[in-house]
């Protein structure tokens, strides 16, 4: 993503990359791992408005794809047995627990 900064300037966009990553993976902000964060959250936040972003509407199929699959993810993980799969392809959609 940030390829063309780092070859301008390495230092200084491992800096921004650092605190991008502890930003998106802290617990004491985003509560659990896998929480969605919205394309507003990330551009008034300082560090993470460098994200180069595609926001993508509510009936775009792409994002109706991400939805379903984080929805079947979900079940799968809350299931009884605590393990369990979830498989997309092209063709085909498997949740077993």
């Amino acid at each position: 993503m940030f390829k063309a900064e780092i070859k301008r300037s390495r230092t200084k966009w491992d800096s921004h990359i650092d605190r991008i990553v502890a930003k998106l993976t802290s617990s004491s902000k985003h509560l659990v791992h896998g929480r969605m964060i919205t394309a507003n959250g990330i551009k008034s936040d300082q560090d993470l408005k460098r994200l180069k972003l595609d926001v993508l509407t509510p009936n775009d199929p792409y994002w109706m794809a991400l939805q379903d699959l984080l929805v079947r993810t979900e079940v799968v993980v809350q299931s009884e047995g605590n393990i369990g799969k979830v498989m997309f392809t092209r063709d085909m959609q498997l949740l077993g627990g």
